[in-house]
């Protein structure tokens, strides 16, 4: 099942993430971060973009909720509209492993 299909039946971004991430995987974003241990349902853009597009309210407040702003993006991730979400995703992914 694709996770763009999977994901319309939650209503938040934590939602989905509960019923997504396992805790092994928590546990590899939290001593590696998405970077270089990103879940197998969020791996590339063609993933996470959907997910952005359904959730990026929700996605924006865990994410700046934890202090990141726009001034600590990595220029490369803002390059693009699509580089920007699927950033978006993987830091809101990230927080919410080290919140669980």
């Amino acid at each position: 099942m694709n996770v763009q299909q999977n994901s319309t039946s939650y209503s938040t971004f934590t939602d989905w993430f509960s019923a997504n991430i396992e805790d092994e995987e928590c546990e590899h974003l939290c001593k590696m971060g998405a970077d270089y241990a990103a879940p197998t349902k969020i791996k590339n853009k063609s993933q996470t973009i959907p997910l952005y597009n359904e959730f990026a309210n929700d996605i924006w407040d865990i994410v700046f909720q934890d202090g990141i702003t726009i001034k600590n993006i990595p220029e490369s991730h803002l390059q693009s509209a699509t580089s920007f979400a699927h950033y978006m995703v993987w830091s809101a992914v990230e927080v919410l492993a080290l919140q669980r």
